[in-house]
């Protein structure tokens, strides 16, 4: 069993979005993303090794920021093996 998947992106795709529900952890193997706050802008540039999505999984919270690919991008992705009640 596989603890992790490559996931590929291009440029201007959305990665996780502000809002929609946690069911994926990330970490950045090639390229570069822009994490932006909805009223804030961009808030920080991610490159290799800079991981995300990790708080709306372990909380089972929305998303706290869009992550968007400013270059192709590699991510290794984790995600939740079953929807969980929310509480």
């Amino acid at each position: 069993m596989k603890a992790m998947d490559t996931v590929k992106f291009k440029p201007g795709q959305t990665i996780i979005r502000q809002g929609d529900e946690g069911d994926s952890f990330y970490v950045l193997g090639a390229g570069t993303c822009d994490i932006s706050i909805r009223g804030k802008g961009s808030v920080m540039k991610a490159s290799r090794g800079v991981a995300f999505g990790e708080l709306a999984l372990l909380f089972n919270q929305p998303r706290a920021a869009t992550v968007t690919a400013e270059s192709d991008v590699v991510v290794w992705q984790a995600s939740r093996p079953c929807r969980r009640p929310k509480p």
